[in-house]
Order: C-alpha cells, then structure tokens, then sequence
C-alpha cells in the first residue's frame, strides 16, 4: 500500500501504522502503535474528521472524507472503513491536487478580471471556432449581443471574409500544434456587414478531462489605420 494506511481498535487504539502514516505522523511505528488516535493527533477533536471517525465507529458503515488535516497540515483523501475490531484508514495526501486547483482558480479569476476590464476584445472559443464566451469590447466590436452569443450563433469562420480563411486555417494549425499563435492582422465581418480591422492573438488552454480552448484577444485598429490612410493621402 503506497498511501498512508492505519487501524484502530474499537477504543480507538492504534494497532498498526505503515510507513506511509510514519512519515506523515512524524513518528516511528512503536511510538504509535497502543497509544489513543485522540492522543496523536489531538486537532481533529471537534472537527468534520472526528465527526466522520466517530459515525463510521457507531454505525459500522464506510465514511469517506476529504479536507485540510489540522495535525497533518496537508490536504487529505480519507475512506475509513469498519472492521469487526474497530476502523481502518486510509490516507492519500492531494496537497499537490489542491494546489494545482487553487492555482487555476486564481488563474481564472485574474483572467474573468480582464475580460470584464474590456480594455481590449477577448474571447474563448472551441477547437470548432465557436466562440462560447466573450467580453463587452469583442461584442461592441462585431456588432453582436450577449444573447447571439449564448445561441452559439457566434462563428469565428464565420466572421472572417473569404480572402483571410486561408490565414485563419493557418493560425488555426499552428495553435494546435504549438498552443500559441502570433498575433497577426486581419479583418472580421461584423452583424451588419461592417469590415473591421484587427489585430488577433491567440493561445491554447488545455483542460484535463475535456477539449482545449482558444483564448483570443483582439484589438480594434480602426483608429491605427486612419492615421496611416491620412498619412498616405499627404
């Protein structure tokens, strides 16, 4: 058994500890091993743990229970299992898990922050190009309301004129194989049949479990290329 494995008599006396539990107990076997669970890991008294050790002790059904271990100080994956001579546990450590789940969400809430800054357009989309979600600036951009948007009705091919779908293959191909794209210059078709320039960039999110998504930003160069039709007209 490579996770952390105990058992305790019905008077909650340990009667064995593996070295998965030795090294998170910080103690040796033969220190463990006759004294109370209550005496070595005094922090779970009046927490969810005790709570769950103590259900599956009095009704002899199986608990599982999952949280941030007060005596451990690691995060912890608990099934406690009846035996005909007290509880067996055992414990997978899922600090690394939480951690990585910790990091996504602020990952993801520094990201909704930007969106919602509507400094620039930013959209996230399918492989498919179907765009699922975007902010207010991409919106305002292409003429679309959040209502289009949650009908799917919102294509990235489709919003691309016929001389730039080559170009949008392209940048398609290489964000799949390299997750990322530089950005580059085309125009998008609004609702109403309106041409927009705009610079697009792209990266690749990969989700475990699902399909990966397009990130996109792009920027509005409408005013960048009056300035230079005016330049050329001087």
């Amino acid at each position: 058994i490579t996770d952390a494995f105990s058992h305790v008599d019905t008077q909650w006396h340990y009667t064995y500890l593996n070295r998965g539990l030795e090294k998170m107990i910080g103690k040796k076997r033969e220190e463990v091993v006759g004294r109370s669970l209550w005496d070595m890991v005094p922090e779970v008294l009046g927490t969810p743990f005790e709570h769950a050790y103590r259900e599956a002790m009095a009704t002899q059904q199986t608990r599982h229970i999952e949280g941030f271990h007060p005596s451990f100080r690691r995060w912890v994956d608990i099934s406690i299992y009846p035996t005909p001579d007290g509880l067996s546990f055992y414990l997978h450590d899922i600090t690394e898990r939480k951690q990585v789940e910790e990091d996504f969400r602020e990952s993801e809430a520094r990201f909704r922050g930007l969106m919602d800054s509507n400094i620039i357009g930013i959209t996230v989309s399918d492989r498919a190009g179907t765009i699922r979600e975007a902010n207010d600036a991409f919106l305002a951009l292409v003429g679309s309301t959040r209502e289009d948007l949650v009908a799917g009705q919102m294509q990235w091919a489709a919003m691309t004129p016929p001389e730039y779908q080559a170009q949008h293959a392209q940048a398609m191909e290489e964000l799949l194989t390299t997750g990322r794209v530089q950005s580059f210059e085309k125009e998008l078709e609004t609702k109403a049949g309106k041409r927009v320039p705009v610079l697009v960039g792209r990266t690749l999110f990969r989700r475990e479990g699902s399909g990966p998504l397009v990130i996109g930003f792009v920027l509005d160069l409408t005013a960048r290329k009056e300035i230079e039709r005016q330049k050329d007209l001087m």
